[in-house]
């Protein structure tokens, strides 16, 4: 702990810090905008960040994994409560958060399965030594 509270950064990491922060909020919201137009709804862009804000809050309780379950019924609630059929925001939520969430593991798991396989070959060469 001590030396995770020794860790100091330059103002200008803060501020990349805060823009990579906000950029992946942004690029979530738009993802969920495009699930929202793939169902054929018009995008109600106030209720958009509303129910965009209320379903990361409900994810952000950390009840399960990922906000698994939590962000999908807050989320298709919320977007409801904006004006969407409760079939179209269902859809368009699951279509989100199969992308954002599903596929992003799945690419996280493949680089990490990519690392792994490069660490094991760079130390078998020195093991065999």
């Amino acid at each position: 702990m001590d030396r995770v509270a020794a860790v100091r950064l330059p103002r200008l990491q803060y501020v990349e810090v805060f823009a990579s922060a906000l950029w992946n909020w942004v690029a979530d919201c738009l993802c969920l905008a495009c699930a929202i137009r793939a169902t054929g709804n018009p995008i109600p862009w106030p209720g958009l960040f509303l129910a965009y804000g209320a379903g990361m809050t409900a994810g952000s309780i950390g009840l399960t994994p990922g906000g698994l379950g939590i962000i999908e019924a807050a989320l298709s609630a919320a977007l409801v409560a904006a004006g969407i059929k409760a079939h179209h925001a269902l859809a368009a939520v699951l279509v989100d958060r199969l992308i954002s969430f599903w596929l992003v593991m799945a690419a996280g798991w493949a680089v990490m399965a990519v690392l792994v396989r490069n660490t094991r070959r760079a130390v078998e060469p020195a093991i065999a030594d």
